[in-house]
């Protein structure tokens, strides 16, 4: 039996996305529904889920894979809250056996980041490098523009002329 039209052109609208079909709809619904994997409960938002992981189940999602692993909730992984930090420090094996790799570190601010590519862009935003070694040192940065200044004092004749600075 064929469809009628109106099934066939049955428009969801889930986050701007028109959908020709009911199934494609549910399909993307669920996977951007804020619902507890656990208890399967719904929440409006993204922060209610994660305080109802934490204080009903023990669970967290890392925020950095939040932010930056393209995943839609649905599909994050949640972590016992006791195990976020190894996540965080160790990386872990995933499906197959893959190694999902750690989050990197930022020795100088403290702080953990994405991967290398966000790492290096912290690096060249937050932090400094030298202009005058080039390509050899080109992954060599320092923590602020003292740690700069001791290098160039160090590392580089600079004339003390008012005019040459």
């Amino acid at each position: 039996m064929l469809a009628t039209l109106p099934e066939v052109v049955a428009k969801q609208r889930i986050s701007g996305i028109k959908f020709l079909c009911a199934e494609a709809a549910k399909s993307v619904e669920k996977i951007l529904a804020y619902e507890c994997p656990l208890c399967h409960r719904d929440f409006d938002t993204l922060n209610p889920l994660r305080h109802h992981l934490r204080e009903k189940h023990n669970r967290m999602y890392c925020d950095l894979c939040l932010m930056f692993n393209g995943k839609f909730i649905g599909e994050q992984k949640i972590y016992p809250i006791n195990k976020i930090q190894e996540h965080v420090e160790f990386g872990e094996f995933g499906p197959n056996e893959q190694l999902v790799m750690p989050h990197l570190y930022c020795e100088f601010c403290g702080k953990y980041m994405f991967d290398e590519d966000k790492l290096l862009k912290h690096l060249r935003n937050d932090h400094f490098s030298c202009e005058i070694c080039g390509e050899d040192a080109k992954f060599t940065f320092y923590k602020g523009i003292y740690e700069l200044e001791l290098h160039f004092k160090e590392s580089h004749i600079i004339c003390p002329d008012p005019l040459c600075i």
